[in-house]
């Protein structure tokens, strides 16, 4: 790829590890859910368990052309880790940790450092810019009045799966913002700190991929990227980075 004669007109972020974070905020409500009772190295392993089993979920609609919503897929994936750990609870307690499971994002979420910086520098030199997100409409939504970044994304411009009634990393829900934006797949842009849904997803209809690399990846960086032999475009450290990879400078 020549990145030197492409004119990129549309920047794509994804929303938590890329925009918000959120660190260890999930593994809060784990381990109030557990108690003193259970070890801190079985919380973080139970953690481990739920992301994992909702990505690999995720991942089995993608290959079905399928869709359930968001709420359904966390509850699955909870009861699957309480299955594996042989817990015992009622269906009622599960549902009220799933909701504040999804609900801490709204409240305890930060922003990167560099977020303003560069989301005023892509504004200003005239890019369009939209979020994707594999999650609630709301939680999204939450996190942009939050902290005052509808100054940049309009309401319309905050794709999530549900909204999209697709998950990152099928083409349907790329296809549905470059459709919004009226953008051609080479004249975009996807960045965001997942090798698989993010990257992966967007390389595979066009979109240059940007892989927001952060000092300590989640394990899940490479839980499912492993075998697809996922090459981005660009590495950066720093969001700040994408605005010189955009203006080709």
């Amino acid at each position: 790829m020549n990145e030197g004669n492409i004119k990129y007109k549309l920047v794509v972020f994804d929303a938590f590890g890329t925009l918000f974070k959120c660190e260890g905020c999930h593994q809060k409500v784990i381990n109030e859910f557990l108690g003193k009772k259970h070890s801190l190295n079985m919380a973080i392993d139970f953690h481990k368990h739920v992301d994992i089993e909702l990505n690999r979920l995720i991942n089995e609609k993608v290959q079905k052309n399928e869709f359930e919503d968001f709420y359904s897929l966390n509850m699955k994936a909870f009861l699957s880790a309480i299955k594996k750990y042989g817990l015992k609870t009622s269906e009622k307690e599960v549902k009220k940790y799933v909701i504040k499971s999804l609900n801490i994002f709204k409240e305890e979420s930060t922003l990167y450092p560099e977020v303003y910086e560069t989301l005023n520098l892509l504004k200003s030199n005239g890019l369009r810019m939209a979020v994707v997100s594999n999650g609630l409409e709301e939680t999204l939504v939450a996190n942009v009045e939050k902290w005052s970044l509808n100054r940049y994304f309009s309401k319309e411009e905050l794709v999530t799966s549900d909204s999209a009634k697709s998950y990152k990393p099928a083409e349907k829900i790329f296809k549905h913002v470059l459709n919004l934006k009226e953008t051609k797949p080479t004249e975009a842009v996807m960045v965001g700190d997942s090798l698989f849904t993010d990257i992966y997803g967007a390389k595979r209809i066009g979109m240059t991929g940007v892989y927001f690399k952060h000092t300590t990846p989640s394990f899940l960086s490479g839980q499912f990227s492993f075998n697809l032999k996922v090459k981005p475009d660009f590495v950066i450290n720093n969001l700040k980075e994408v605005v010189k990879i955009v203006l080709n400078r």
